[in-house]
């Protein structure tokens, strides 16, 4: 596509941006009712994170320098909190803050596993993926589905 495309459709780049964030943002909650434990759902939001890297270090730099996309992302987790909530009923009966706090540090751990951020500390990716997977059983998941 030529550039002027594009802007037929978005007034800049920031907007290109966000939609595509959107985009991926919608595809990860879309994954939520397919997970069923502990194991398959980090492993989904592993491959998830994986599949944007280089995406989501973009997000990250632009969440700290551009409001529309701090405003975004806030929308987005809200929408996640939601969804999790909704499906979720361990998730749904923590207070909010935990909610959210819940949702960063998860989101970090995904992050740092799909960045090889462990793997540069010696730390197998199996046992980062284990550890991720035991936030999730305690975070997210009644007892019986922790495995």
């Amino acid at each position: 596509y030529a550039p002027q495309t594009f802007y037929r459709h978005f007034p800049d780049k920031l907007a290109i941006f966000l939609a595509v964030y959107a985009e991926w943002n919608d595809s990860g909650l879309a994954a939520l009712p397919d997970l069923r434990d502990a194991r398959s759902a980090a492993a989904a939001l592993v491959a998830h994170h994986r599949s944007a890297r280089v995406f989501r270090r973009s997000l990250r730099t632009l969440t700290a320098t551009e409001p529309k996309v701090a405003e975004a992302r806030a929308r987005a987790r809200r929408r996640q909190a939601a969804a999790l909530a909704s499906a979720l009923p361990a998730f749904r009966a923590r207070p909010a803050p935990d909610r959210f706090a819940t949702l960063l540090i998860l989101e970090r751990l995904a992050d740092a596993v799909a960045d090889s951020e462990f793997a540069a500390l010696g730390i197998p990716d199996d046992d980062a993926i284990a550890l991720l997977e035991s936030e999730i059983a305690a975070r997210l998941l009644p007892k019986g589905a922790r495995t």
